[in-house]
């Protein structure tokens, strides 16, 4: 019963609109991602990345896999099929834990705000939303949280160097 009452973290990644920057790496990306947005009072339960894999680099995929993220391979037949395969996992997440979730979501992607606003309101989770530069209001609106996911990323490889 000890975890009954800790936040159940989420984290759900469109890395086809949010790029790790160049100059970084995977492994260093998804510490400082982990190590900002995770506390030890809380349990992570998924990381998910859903994309077209032979549209990845083989390196990029090699550092996914081997910090436990999930890659969930989408064929790229349709326009968005890794955005609303991505959409369906944040929504199932926030449906089974409701008001424990803590939905973290990297996309600058308007795409995602309705879903985003809906768990945040009628599910009352928590939902921290790492973007890019073109994210549109109504996106940035749905969200608990927002940051800029190149200043989390340089701050976490900073400290991690440190």
């Amino acid at each position: 019963m000890e975890n009954e009452h800790k936040n159940l973290v989420g984290i759900f990644w469109d890395i086809e609109n949010i790029r790790i920057p160049k100059g970084t790496s995977t492994i260093d990306t998804i510490e400082a991602i982990r190590k900002r947005f995770c506390s030890d009072g809380e349990i992570e339960l998924e990381f998910q990345v859903v994309c077209d894999i032979r549209k990845e680099s083989p390196a990029v995929v090699q550092g996914l896999n081997s910090l436990q993220v999930t890659v969930v391979h989408i064929d790229a037949i349709s326009k968005n099929a890794a955005d609303d395969k991505l959409r369906q996992l944040i929504r199932r997440f926030g449906d089974v834990h409701g008001d424990r979730a803590k939905i973290i979501v990297l996309t600058g992607d308007v795409n995602f705000s309705t879903d985003l606003a809906d768990l945040k309101r009628r599910k009352k989770c928590q939902i921290i939303l790492l973007h890019n530069r073109h994210a549109t209001r109504s996106l940035l609106l749905s969200a608990s949280e927002n940051y800029l996911f190149e200043e989390i990323v340089q701050r976490g490889v900073t400290n991690v160097a440190e």
